[in-house]
């Protein structure tokens, strides 16, 4: 079974790789746009062909790493589904987008060792879920 930081980290670590997954999503893009406007010219040069292989080396580079962390991002949200909609909201809120408990329990009405109790309880639900 993980230990609690462990589980911290790791729902650190999908707050990372949720906001990657876009980047990357919009790295691929430009590259994708890069190639069409190049094989819309009338002559491709070998240069330009060189060019085009290394936009596509460097796309599927990409691929290869938003697939790793699109993996990353199911298995977490998969654990995090298994908690009530408030726990999982109050986990998310705290290490996900860096909310106090303070602020967490003003949105909720709740105070913020209600909003501490909750969290260490779904921390400790979610250290099973993860093992």
């Amino acid at each position: 079974m993980k230990r609690e930081d462990e589980v911290v980290y790791e729902l650190k670590e999908y707050a990372i790789n949720k906001k990657e997954v876009q980047l990357i999503k919009t790295k691929i893009g430009i590259i994708d746009d890069k190639i069409a406007r190049i094989k819309l010219r009338s002559e491709i040069t070998n240069t330009l062909k060189e060019q085009i292989q290394d936009l596509t080396d460097t796309k599927i580079l990409l691929e290869n790493e938003l697939y790793c962390k699109n993996l990353d991002v199911y298995y977490t949200e998969k654990a995090l589904s298994m908690l009530e909609d408030h726990e999982k909201n109050i986990l998310l809120s705290y290490y996900c987008e860096g909310k106090t408990l303070v602020a967490i329990g003003m949105d909720g009405n709740w105070s913020p060792t209600y909003i501490g109790k909750i969290k260490k309880q779904a921390l400790l639900k979610l250290k099973r879920l993860i093992k």
